[in-house]
């Protein structure tokens, strides 16, 4: 239970600082490079 509270509130986050917030996105890999940034 407690891992899928962690597991959610970090979709949450990276909701609100990556996706909508730098968005639009040109396609799927620019979406996944800036993911793969956002959790270094």
């Amino acid at each position: 239970m407690a891992i899928n509270a962690l597991v959610e509130s970090f979709n949450g986050l990276c909701k609100t600082e990556l996706i909508h917030r730098k968005g639009p996105w040109r396609n799927v890999e620019h979406v996944e490079w800036a993911t793969l940034n956002y959790v270094d």
